[in-house]
C-alpha cells in the first residue's frame, strides 16, 4: 500500500500541495502526496499567478512555457474606478510576467507534474484522519482501508477547512483567529468578448462590488463578482441584477453576452473570507497556501502567496525560520488587500473622499503604482511605500472635504465626518509595527471584520458556522436554504 515511513507528507493534492511536494522532492526528500477529493477541480478557486509564483514554478523544475497551450500571459492589473477619470494601470516591472490558467487545467498539469517524480507518491482517494506528533494515519475516502505512516514533517496545504491545522489545536481555534465572513463571489465564463485591456486583470469598481475579469482562454473570460451578505439573496434569485451598473465600463456586446453567462450552467458560488495569516505550524507540522490564512481574492494574491509559502518551508530553513520569513513577508500583502477592498466597498459618508484621493494619488505618482503592484504580487516591499501612500490618501481625503466641493449637496459640514477618515491614518502605524506585535495586530483586524461583515450593526446575517468546527459543513449542507451551502463553501473553497 505506502512505505512504512516518509521524509514528509504533503496534506492536500491541490496547486500550493503539487508544489510544495515538487520542492521537497527536489531537495531529495521522499514524499508522500495525500488528495482525498481529486475529482473536486471544477470550483471557483485561483487561477492568476503572478510573476513571483512563476519564479518558484521553475525553481520546481516546472517550467511555465510547459502550460503554454493553457496559460494566458498577464502583464499586471488594471482598475477601473466608477468616475470620469481614465483607468488606473499596474504594470508588473519590465521583463516580469504574470499568467491565467483555468484552475482545472492548472491543477490537472500540477498532479501529473508530482506524480512523474520517482520520490514522490500520490496517494489519490485517500483522506487524512489522525494527525500526531511523527505519524498521520490515513483511511480511503470511500472504503474501509487504512494505514499508519511514519514521518518527521506534515506539510498542511489543504485549503481553509485545514485537518493539519486542527490537529495543531484539538480543543478547537481561538475564535480570533478564525475565517472569518466578507462577502461572497459569484463567477463565470464568458465567450467572444473582449477584455477592456487585453494581457491584464481587469478589476472593475461596480454598484454591488468590485469586478474581476481576466482571459482563461483564447475564446474565454473568467468574470467574477463580489456579492455583499446583504443582497446575497437577490442575487441568487436573479444573478442578471449584477450586471447592472457595468454599463460605463462595458460595451453593450458585452454586457449582453455577460447576461447570457449568468443564466447558464458555468456559474459557480463562493464565500469569501479573512483569517489572519498567523499560524504556520509546530511540532513537525507546518501549514502552507490558504491553510495558514487567506484574504478576499480581489487581488489574486492567494496562489501566489501558496507557491511561496511552498519554496521557503522547503528550502529547509526551519519551522522557526519559515515562520519568521513568511510573518515578515506577508505582513504588507495582506494590509495592502485589506486596505483595497475597504476602499472600494466603503459605504459610509467619508467612502468618496477616499476614492477620490485614491485614484487622484495613483494616477499621478509612478512610485506608488509600481510599489502597489509589487506588494499585492507577493515581492517584498518595505513598508514605508505603503505607509506613505495611506498617509497621502488620508491626508488628500481630510483635505478635500474640509474645502467642500462645487457641488453643495457633496459638502462636508460636520466634523464627525472628517473624523471618519482619521481610522486611515492608523494604517501606516500598523505597517509600522514591530515583528513581536503583528500577529496580535492581524487578529485584531481579523475581529474588526468579524463585527463588520459577519452581521451586527450593518444588517448583514448572522455569522456563519465555522467549517474550521467538525460537522459545520455538513450541517450547512443539510440547511434548507440554498444561501447556507454558499456560507459554508466561503471557508472549504468549493463552489455552492
Amino acid at each position: 500500500m505506502f512505505d512504512p515511513s516518509y521524509d514528509a507528507i504533503v496534506v492536500g493534492g491541490g496547486p500550493v500541495g503539487c508544489v510544495a511536494a515538487r520542492l521537497l522532492a527536489k531537495r531529495g526528500a521522499r514524499t508522500l502526496l495525500v488528495e482525498a477529493c481529486p475529482q473536486a477541480t471544477g470550483k471557483l478557486a485561483g487561477e492568476w499567478l503572478h510573476p513571483s509564483a512563476l519564479r518558484v514554478l521553475q525553481s520546481a523544475g516546472l517550467d511555465p512555457d510547459g502550460f503554454a497551450d493553457e496559460a494566458i500571459p498577464g502583464r499586471g492589473f488594471v482598475l477601473h474606478p466608477a468616475d470620469d477619470g481614465p483607468e488606473i494601470v499596474l504594470p508588473y516591472r519590465s521583463g516580469q510576467a504574470g499568467c491565467s490558467i483555468e484552475h482545472e487545467h492548472l491543477v490537472g498539469r500540477l498532479r501529473e507534474a508530482a506524480q512523474s517524480h520517482e520520490l514522490i507518491t500520490f496517494a489519490s482517494g485517500w483522506r487524512v484522519v489522525e494527525v500526531a506528533e511523527g505519524e498521520v494515519r490515513l483511511a480511503r475516502a470511500h472504503g474501509t482501508q487504512s494505514s499508519l505512516v511514519r514521518t518527521p514533517l506534515v506539510v498542511g496545504a489543504d485549503g481553509r477547512a485545514s485537518v493539519v491545522r486542527r490537529s495543531m489545536r484539538p480543543g478547537g481555534d481561538d475564535p480570533r483567529r478564525r475565517s472569518h465572513p466578507i462577502s461572497y463571489m459569484v463567477g463565470t465564463v464568458v465567450r467572444g468578448v473582449e477584455l477592456p485591456y487585453e494581457s491584464f486583470a481587469n478589476v472593475l469598481l461596480a454598484d454591488d462590488g468590485p469586478v474581476f475579469m481576466y482571459r482563461i482562454g483564447p475564446d474565454s473570460l473568467r468574470v467574477t463578482m463580489d456579492v455583499p451578505r446583504s443582497t446575497m439573496s437577490r442575487a441568487r434569485r436573479d444573478p442578471t441584477r449584477l450586471v447592472r451598473g457595468l454599463e460605463r465600463h462595458l460595451s453593450t456586446h458585452f454586457l449582453r453576452a455577460l447576461t447570457r453567462a449568468m443564466r447558464g450552467a458555468e456559474l459557480r458560488w463562493a464565500g469569501t473570507s479573512f483569517r489572519a495569516r498567523v499560524d504556520y505550524g509546530n511540532d513537525g507540522r507546518a501549514l502552507a497556501g490558504d491553510a495558514v490564512g487567506h484574504f478576499h481574492p480581489l487581488t489574486a494574491t492567494g496562489l501566489t502567496m501558496g507557491f511561496l509559502d511552498a519554496a521557503a518551508l522547503a528550502s529547509g530553513i526551519g519551522l522557526a525560520a519559515y515562520r519568521a520569513q513568511r510573518e515578515r513577508e506577508t505582513y504588507l500583502p495582506e494590509l495592502a488587500s485589506l486596505m483595497l477592498y475597504e476602499l472600494f466597498t466603503r459605504e459610509d459618508s467619508s467612502a468618496e473622499r477616499l476614492r477620490e484621493a485614491a485614484f487622484s494619488k495613483l494616477r499621478g505618482d509612478v512610485a506608488m503604482r509600481d510599489s502597489l503592484i509589487r506588494m499585492l504580487s507577493g515581492d517584498f516591499d518595505g513598508w514605508g511605500g505603503f505607509a506613505r501612500m495611506m498617509t497621502d490618501i488620508s491626508l488628500r481625503a481630510a483635505r478635500r472635504a474640509l474645502s467642500g466641493s462645487a457641488d453643495s449637496t457633496k459638502r462636508w459640514s460636520s466634523a464627525g465626518d472628517v473624523g471618519r477618515l482619521l481610522p486611515w491614518l492608523t494604517w501606516p502605524l500598523i505597517a509600522a509595527a514591530p515583528r513581536v506585535g503583528r500577529p496580535r495586530l492581524r487578529r485584531r483586524l481579523a475581529a474588526f471584520l468579524l463585527g463588520k461583515y459577519s452581521g451586527g450593526t450593518n444588517g448583514a446575517r448572522a455569522p456563519r458556522p465555522h467549517i474550521d468546527e467538525p460537522g459545520a459543513f455538513e450541517a450547512a449542507v443539510s440547511a434548507p436554504r440554498a444561501c447556507a451551502i454558499a456560507a459554508a463553501a466561503g471557508n472549504r473553497e468549493e463552489p455552492c
